[in-house]
């Protein structure tokens, strides 16, 4: 059975391309090509904003490792895939506007 192969852009299409290569961690992965921006947004956005989005990294870093033991699917066509995966990334492009918290 084919494989959806799809692949989302920035710090987290980074991610992926450095774990497909290398098969490190993919979490571990995402959270370490997001330390230097936490470092410019403690200066640039301040202490709540930079708390706030290490949490949300953090989560995301550990949510990715954590729910693929936890969740699977036996089929998944890769439109399906597409609209799925990009309604919470449209989300979370709306609220970048909306609100001062960034996820990765």
């Amino acid at each position: 059975m084919a494989t959806p192969v799809l692949l989302t852009g920035g710090a987290t299409g980074i991610a992926f391309l450095i774990h497909y290569a290398t098969e490190w961690n993919f979490g571990l992965i995402i959270f370490l090509i997001n330390v230097p921006f936490f470092g410019h947004a403690w200066q640039r956005m301040g202490k709540d904003f930079t708390l706030e989005t290490v949490a949300a990294v953090a989560l995301l870093s550990i949510f990715v490792n954590v729910l693929p033991a936890l969740v699977g699917f036996l089929k998944l066509s890769t439109p399906f895939a597409a609209v799925m995966g990009g309604i919470p990334d449209g989300h979370r492009h709306v609220d970048a506007v909306s609100s001062s918290v960034q996820s990765g």
